[in-house]
């Protein structure tokens, strides 16, 4: 027929509408990572796909079944994560070997579940800590482990700055800690146990590790501001 007889036209662009709330939702998560960045995490991205030897590591954490590739390109891609600490805890383990002593980090992402024809996302956030913090005093070099009571302390720091209410910490297991908000359940904190670590060849460590609902958070922050007089008299610090 000839390319020269084929009229050269620009074909039309179909814009996709966002949903109304994208904007805010995005608006939302980025004071999040603001937030713990101020706190001295720092942000990593993983992949969605993950082995399924990580996930069954943590099979009690795990309330439901990943999601299987039909072709899976590697056996590290095997299947959808249904959670972010496998590959956070992947992550911590990976900056421990490059002799990093002290790491902190956090992760924004979905996660999956359901069936292969009908695959759920939902948005969660994922906080990691080990090591210890180190400081100077007039008795020489102090070094603080990192526990459940840091990661703890974070957490009620961005909940009071994302205006969040009525948020409480509920201790189920000697290493599980439940986070409730309004009196349900919105994510837990985590004390690894040694046989965990050791799966992921993390030896002679403390690991606690949180993960949050973003979706269920989101119904209760206040990001309004309220100002206060200045103090009239001078913090009094107590040993």
């Amino acid at each position: 027929y000839g390319y020269q007889n084929i009229p050269s036209i620009l074909q039309p662009v179909v814009y996709v509408d966002q949903p109304k709330n994208m904007e805010d939702i995005f608006i939302f998560q980025n004071k999040i990572k603001l937030f713990l960045k101020h706190l001295g995490l720092n942000e990593v991205i993983n992949y969605s796909l993950v082995d399924e030897a990580s996930l069954s590591n943590l099979s009690g954490d795990l309330k439901e079944a990943p999601i299987h590739l039909m072709n899976p390109l590697s056996q590290e891609q095997e299947v959808l994560r249904p959670a972010l600490f496998p590959s956070l805890i992947r992550t911590l383990a990976y900056n421990l070997d490059q002799q990093q002593e002290r790491v902190r980090i956090f992760e924004i992402a979905n996660v999956f579940s359901g069936q292969v024809n009908a695959v759920a996302q939902e948005p969660l956030l994922g906080i990691a800590l080990c090591g210890a913090n180190t400081f100077f005093t007039k008795q020489g070099l102090v070094r603080d482990e990192i526990t459940l009571l840091h990661l703890k302390g974070i957490l009620e720091t961005l909940f009071n700055r994302l205006g969040v209410k009525d948020f409480d910490f509920s201790r189920q297991e000697d290493d599980k800690i439940n986070i409730m908000i309004n009196q349900k359940q919105v994510g837990f904190m985590l004390d690894l146990s040694p046989q965990i670590l050791g799966a992921f060849d993390i030896k002679h460590r403390g690991v606690v590790l949180a993960q949050v609902n973003l979706e269920k958070l989101s119904g209760s922050i206040n990001l309004g501001k309220k100002f206060l007089a200045i103090p009239k008299y001078p913090s009094i610090i107590r040993d």
